[in-house]
């Protein structure tokens, strides 16, 4: 247990702050068919076990620069045993689930509301294959 305690105290902690986490929050009152693009601070939580990064994300409104969506994510990383093995190059938690956040209800709205989503849109793009 003492090898792996890090990352279960680590993942409790983990686990109170995506459930504290405030919900997506939506700041204007017209959603259609806006053009946006997401942008993320991330920062290191302090006192923790393990590695948690706290991501803050602001989407914008390309065209008129207003903010669309504030959400706020989390990444997890593992122990020492976690990252001193690295098996395939993964130093993740082995324990929990490394990332929380609002992802999916962001993409549910934006699919909802026929808006574009740069990032997205462009990512899908290079990715597509034509036959």
């Amino acid at each position: 247990m003492i090898l792996i305690g890090d990352e279960v105290i680590g993942g409790i902690q983990f686990g109170y702050l995506c459930y504290t986490t405030p919900g997506l929050e939506v700041l204007v009152d017209d959603l259609e068919g806006r053009k946006v693009k997401t942008t993320f601070e991330s920062t290191e939580v302090i006192l923790t076990p393990i590695k948690i990064t706290e991501d803050l994300y602001t989407t914008h409104d390309i065209d008129t620069h207003e903010v669309v969506f504030k959400s706020v994510g989390y990444d997890g990383y593992g122990g020492w045993l976690a990252n001193w093995i690295n098996f395939n190059s993964f130093s993740g938690p082995y324990l929990f689930d490394g990332y929380c956040g609002l992802g999916r209800e962001k993409r549910k709205l934006i699919e909802l509301y026929n808006m574009i989503d740069v990032d997205y849109h462009t990512f899908c793009q290079k990715t597509s294959y034509n036959s």
